[in-house]
């Protein structure tokens, strides 16, 4: 992230997050997380990177709705993983600042 995403639409996105996955509360949360640290990063091609949270020198790609990590593609519903609840709570929040919807 170059700039600074206003808190409160990080937090709206994840009370959004939250409500609509009530299982996932965990992982949203780790997804809030990355966020707040700069681990993310939107790319022009719509793909993002996103800095793994447990090994800072890995990177996973989410693109189209899809997270390349191993969490994502066995133990999670859907494969909605942290770094795709990271990526979603971003784009929502920079929505949010654009938009003010």
């Amino acid at each position: 992230m170059t700039e600074t995403l206003p808190l409160a639409a990080l937090l709206a996105g994840t009370a959004r997050a939250k409500a609509a996955y009530p299982t996932e509360r965990v992982r949203i949360e780790k997804g809030l997380g990355l966020c707040l640290d700069e681990a993310v990063e939107l790319r022009i091609d719509g793909s993002a990177l996103v800095r793994s949270a447990t090994e800072p020198e890995t990177t996973y790609t989410v693109r189209h709705g899809c997270c390349a990590c191993p969490d994502a593609r066995s133990k999670t519903p859907a494969g909605r993983c942290k770094h795709l609840y990271a990526v979603s709570l971003l784009r929502f929040a920079i929505k949010t600042r654009l938009t003010g919807v």
